[in-house]
């Protein structure tokens, strides 16, 4: 399970996309040799190559839904054994063994294999990132 967030697909394989005011950048651990004529700089234990929107056949959002014990909920998938679960149904996510976060939002870990829960992936496709203007100050 790949983690909730935006991502690129070019020829057919996902990339993590991030947008910032220096561009849109994809993300990998290692260049597929497909992409052999792209540069990639090296960056903490993976690459990443700043992208256009001609270089990206579609821009996706990942996210997770489920039920968990009868409760709606959004799945964050964690690093590790365990899931983030959060619940806007404070009461019903308190009975369950919740902890109130907020007044709007209750949180619980459990393990991936918990037979209690289920989960849909939703994925939304978004145009590509606007490009941004640098931070600009004008005294």
């Amino acid at each position: 399970m790949i983690p909730s967030g935006r991502y690129a697909l070019i020829r057919g394989m996902m990339f993590r996309l991030d947008e910032s005011s220096e561009g849109v950048r994809i993300y990998t651990a290692d260049p597929p040799e497909w992409l052999s004529g792209w540069e990639f700089a090296r960056f903490g234990n993976g690459y990443q190559r700043e992208v256009v929107s001609t270089d990206v056949d579609e821009v996706v959002d990942i996210s997770y839904n489920g039920i968990y014990r009868g409760i709606d909920v959004e799945v964050e998938p964690g690093a590790g054994q365990r899931h983030l679960l959060l619940t806007r149904a404070i009461r019903a996510g308190i009975d369950a063994g919740f902890t109130v976060s907020d007044r709007e939002l209750a949180v619980k870990e459990v393990m991936k294999d918990d037979p209690d829960l289920t989960i849909e992936q939703r994925r939304r496709v978004v145009p590509f990132p606007p490009p941004r203007r640098p931070n600009v100050v004008n005294w």
